[in-house]
């Protein structure tokens, strides 16, 4: 069984928003328990003690909104990497999608 996950970012209706992206992710059931664990690794670096707390999301990442500002933009732009990784090398069934 495969696990699914879609989110959207920008709107079709509102002219100030130049791009509209539909994302999916589809993950082998037996590999979410590992990709979580790689995943918690990676935001481990930016709070050890409460690796839970920290989310992993793109966008204030990159522009180092929130508590991302604490952190030099390199660090941000390797953990985004290495959380997309995760994804890539991970079981050859698991599948991203995308449509802009």
């Amino acid at each position: 069984m495969h696990l699914l996950y879609v989110d959207e970012s920008g709107h079709t209706a509102d002219p100030l928003h130049q791009y509209f992206v539909l994302a999916g992710v589809s993950l082998y059931e037996r590999q979410t328990w590992w990709i979580a664990k790689e995943l918690d690794q990676i935001a481990e670096r930016f709070d050890p003690a409460n690796p839970g707390d920290v989310e992993l999301h793109g966008s204030p990442m990159l522009q180092g909104r929130g508590g991302w500002k604490m952190h030099d933009r390199g660090l941000r732009e390797q953990a985004m990497k290495d959380a997309l990784t995760c994804l890539s090398a991970s079981h050859p069934g698991n599948r991203l999608f995308l449509r802009w």
